[in-house]
């Protein structure tokens, strides 16, 4: 009789599912005209993987059957055609000397599976045998988590990757990596496959590998969710299946949804999980009422993790705590800290539920791990949701499991000592000594000691430091400086090559710096006023003291308060800067910002004419979205602290170079303190080896002028003011004249005849070296 009960069961549960799983899936954008997400999930559908415009829309990945129940509710949709995969956009800079994504070369062993280019539960096991036959030093063999079995009576598996995969190091910092708690998730799988691979081949040959194994416990879970992942091989063996949650009954259907099911926050409300047993996302008759969440409980309870990344699909997101509350977590300043690395490349967006998918969820992974209270310790836990769809293409795979790899080595080494380390003093030297200056962030979860060493090529220049080696804190910021004096002067244009170690415990990284020896600049501004520079648009940007790098102030577009959303800034200079006998000229100031990553944005741009500018590429800018100045390079996201930026301007040579400060925001709905800017400067090499003195003395007032326009020149001699000639035109090229007298300090123009617009005064010992200025004529 039992045999038979249980051959019966099978039997319903099978015809149910194949009812259900017969369709391929279709990506479709909703149209919710005003209602809240809600609508979607009592339909039964899951919607945290996909884009939600709250009460406008939600765009994702659904079968014929779910199209047909949206329809049915009376919603209207769209088919959406998918789009091939690419990283998110990154850095757009044009630095010769920029960090460039790291490139993980394909495993030897990695091969695609038979499913889709997935490999199947059995090709799966194959894999983690065949790793444990060829490296056995360095993986365990699969092991069962606990005694838990599935419904259908599987084991649920986990390995540990280290140098003693087989002993306890007790003293190593423990990692968890999980993948497909939901079924139809595989690349969540993929990656991790490649990541293991990569970690078992490269351990011999990658320094850098080998300390990280051997200084770490890593331990992997790469199916938690194997009866739904059988089954969507059953229903689809070639790929596509929809099977989302595990394949035990319960009263209205079949399924739990394993991420529904963990214990804080489980139920809380019906938003984030569904009482509903044929919901996709329906979250058990009670906590850990699973054996897939029993195990993963178990297996948490058993170790001592201290960062655990639970890979999911789809939508290029970095999801962290709370999930089931509305707000951040205590530990939030770490938690971004850390996720911001973590996307430093493949720029997932970073947030909770809510600011991510606009909605919240109960009873997930993330939120047990790091608030359960009968856990060992806080486990600092995050979801990736990976790539574009569930099921994506094979000519995909790849790109997708390169594109989460530098975030799972960096969660490995942020589980003990790690740190984030920049050098950021300007690449210019302008006196006879100079200033290195490291930030560095301390990412990993315990305190740590930092060790510096400097070299340089230059044999003339002696370091003046004496303490190198350095306590840092979790999450704390410090500043180091490194100065340094010549014993033998450099020449204008020579390059000093320094590098610059950092370690702390196993970990190191290299800096590779070049600062430029370059004198005096030729333009200077230290925004302690703005009166160099007019707005276009009505409102401006102007100065604040709130920050900035050289007291007492800066610029930014969003004094004392958060940016103004639907705004648009430009300020350009009033003057030009003369770049006719120049060999080579660079832009350089500080910045820090803090916009929105896909909408708002800074650019700095430049004109030889005063009145085309063109967005400047540097080495901070990033490639412009479909919602800012698409392709063109410009600062968004966020740079919370002081950097120096560096702009080759050699499209000037040869002419005048005005600049301008051009700011634009939309209505994100979410606060940003905006953008500041200190310390611009223009350092132009000369042909002849000298520089026009003039450039940065000249005052026009009033500007706007109405009668006369007063030019005087500061500290200058009446003998060099009659050296100069002068020219004015208007920014469409046409000549005017205007009558001009000597006066105290300088020169009145006389203006009043002139038709009220912008002007450019161009001033110099002769015109093919002059420099040029702004004025208004009103």
């Amino acid at each position: 009789m039992p045999v038979f009960k249980c051959l019966f069961v099978w039997v319903l549960f099978a015809g149910s599912l194949f009812g259900q799983q017969t369709n391929l899936w279709k990506k479709a954008k909703i149209e919710l005209d005003g209602q809240s997400i809600q609508t979607l999930l009592d339909l039964g559908l899951a919607c945290d993987h996909g884009h939600h415009i709250p009460h406008q829309s939600f765009e994702g990945d659904f079968t014929q059957e779910e199209l047909a129940k949206i329809e049915n509710a009376g919603l209207k949709y769209k088919s959406v055609p998918r789009k091939k995969t690419e990283l998110r956009s990154g850095p757009f800079n044009c630095n010769p000397d920029q960090v460039l994504p790291p490139k993980y070369q394909i495993p030897s062993n990695y091969e695609f599976g038979s499913m889709g280019g997935f490999s199947t539960l059995d090709e799966l096991y194959a894999n983690l045998d065949l790793m444990r036959e060829l490296y056995p030093q360095l993986i365990s063999v699969k092991k069962q988590i606990g005694n838990f079995t599935t419904f259908e009576n599987r084991p649920i598996y986990f390995l540990k990757i280290s140098d003693n995969p087989d002993s306890d190091e007790s003293d190593e910092p423990q990692v968890l990596y999980t993948a497909l708690h939901h079924a139809r998730e595989p690349i969540s799988m993929s990656q991790m496959l490649f990541f293991m691979w990569t970690l078992l081949e490269n351990y011999g040959r990658d320094p850098e590998i080998k300390r990280l194994v051997d200084n770490r416990e890593l331990y992997f879970v790469p199916c938690l969710n194997p009866d739904g992942y059988a089954y969507n091989e059953l229903q689809s063996p070639f790929g596509g299946g929809n099977w989302r949650k595990n394949v035990r009954p319960n009263t209205e259907g079949i399924g739990t949804d394993l991420n529904r099911n963990y214990g804080l926050g489980w139920a809380v409300d019906n938003n984030g999980s569904s009482p509903s047993g044929g919901s996709e996302t329906f979250r058990g008759a009670g906590a850990f009422s699973e054996s897939e969440t029993k195990a993963m409980k178990y297996l948490c309870a058993t170790k001592e993790f201290r960062i655990a990344l639970n890979y999911h699909a789809f939508g290029d997101y970095l999801i962290i705590p709370w999930g089931y509350l509305d707000r951040p977590t205590e530990d939030s300043v770490q938690y971004l800290a850390l996720a911001n690395d973590f996307t430093k490349f493949n720029k997932f967006q970073v947030g909770t539920t809510q600011q991510t998918l606009a909605y919240g969820v109960n009873g997930v992974s993330d939120d047990w791990m790091y608030g359960a209270e009968d856990l060992n310790q806080k486990i600092l836990a995050f979801t990736p949701e990976v790539g574009y769809a569930f099921w994506p293409e094979r000519r995909d795979i790849l790109t997708l499991n390169q594109s989460t790899q530098y975030m799972n080595f960096r969660a490995a080494w942020c589980a003990g000592e790690c740190f984030d380390a920049q050098e950021i003093s300007p690449r210019a030297i302008e006196t006879d000594s100079l200033i290195l200056q490291l930030q560095v962030q301390q990412l990993g979860v315990v305190n740590g000691t930092i060790a510096v060493n400097v070299t340089t090529d230059y044999s003339g220049l002696k370091s003046t430091s004496g303490e190198s080696t350095y306590h840092i804190d979790p999450n704390e910021v410090k500043f180091i400086d490194l100065p340094f004096h010549f014993s033998k002067s450099p020449h204008v244009g020579d390059s000093i090559n320094f590098e610059i170690t950092i370690s702390s415990g196993s970990y190191v990284q290299v800096i590779k710096a070049t600062k430029v020896f370059k004198g005096l600049p030729a333009f200077k501004e230290e925004c302690t006023q703005i009166d160099r520079w007019f707005s276009v648009t009505a409102q401006s940007w102007t100065l604040t003291e709130e920050d900035y790098t050289s007291e007492p102030s800066c610029f930014t577009d969003s004094p004392n308060g958060p940016l103004k959303e639907g705004q648009t800034l430009r300020l350009q200079s009033w003057g030009a800067t003369n770049l006719g006998s120049s060999k080579s000229a660079y832009l350089s100031f500080r910045a820090k910002w803090d916009l929105s990553a896909d909408a708002d944005y800074v650019q700095i741009k430049a004109s030889s004419d005063g009145n085309n500018f063109k967005p400047l590429c540097g080495v901070y800018t990033r490639q412009g979205t479909n919602f800012q100045d698409l392709n063109n390079p410009l600062y968004a996201g966020t740079q919370e602290q002081w950097v120096s930026e560096w702009i080759d301007l050699s499209e000037y040579l040869g002419k005048h170079v005005f600049l301008e400060l051009y700011f634009n925001s939309t209505f994100s709905g979410v606060p940003h303190d905006g953008f500041y800017i200190d310390d611009i400067k223009i350092y132009a090499e000369s042909l002849t080896g000298t520089q026009e003195p003039i450039a940065d003395k000249i005052r026009l007032e009033p500007n706007p002028a109405n009668d006369v326009l007063h030019i005087r020149i500061e500290d200058f001699k009446i003998s060099q003011i009659q050296e100069y000639n002068f020219q004015l035109s208007s920014p469409d090229g046409k000549k005017w004249v205007a009558p001009l007298r000597t006066a105290d300090g300088g020169w009145d123009l006389e203006v009043s005849h002139l038709p009220k617009g912008l002007y450019i005064l161009h001033t110099g010992r002769n015109m093919s070296q002059s420099h040029s200025l702004h004025f208004i004529v009103n």
